[in-house]
């Protein structure tokens, strides 16, 4: 989004700069804590998918960038919204990587007690199958 901003991009790959413990862009504590909320709001309810960033539909990435933006205007100052891509790209590898773990606890815990029929029904949502919420998301997007 937008050109000719004072921030150029650094040459490094966009999802490995965490702006959060980088010190280069001078965010105070409190444009931290606003771009921390900026993103979870754009994960969870504009790009609602928690798929890496260039997997999102465009026009929801740049919805969500302009949000993040918009909340914080010191990343608004960065050329191609680098900074904002940044955050929203750090933030969904960190949720992706909190899933797996969580799917591998219950597919660990169910196999500890294989008698149990309540592990093994958590064992059938931590194998990847499709919940309830996961068809009704896919149905809506097959909507026009």
């Amino acid at each position: 989004m937008g050109g000719e901003r004072e921030r150029l991009a650094p040459r490094t790959t966009i999802s490995k700069i965490n702006i959060f413990s980088d010190g280069g862009l001078g965010l105070s504590d409190m444009d931290k804590r606003r771009v921390r909320r900026a993103v979870a709001f754009d994960i969870s309810d504009v790009l609602r998918s928690n798929v890496s960033l260039c997997l999102q539909p465009l026009e929801r990435v740049r919805l969500a960038v302009s949000y993040v933006e918009e909340r914080v205007p010191v990343l608004a100052s960065c050329d191609g919204s680098w900074e904002s891509c940044a955050a929203l790209s750090h933030s969904l590898y960190y949720r992706q990587q909190h899933e797996a773990r969580k799917r591998k606890r219950l597919g660990d815990d169910a196999d500890a007690a294989p008698g149990n029929p309540e592990a093994a029904a958590e064992e059938g949502a931590g194998s990847g199958l499709p919940s309830e919420e996961q068809t009704q998301h896919d149905f809506m997007y097959q909507l026009p």
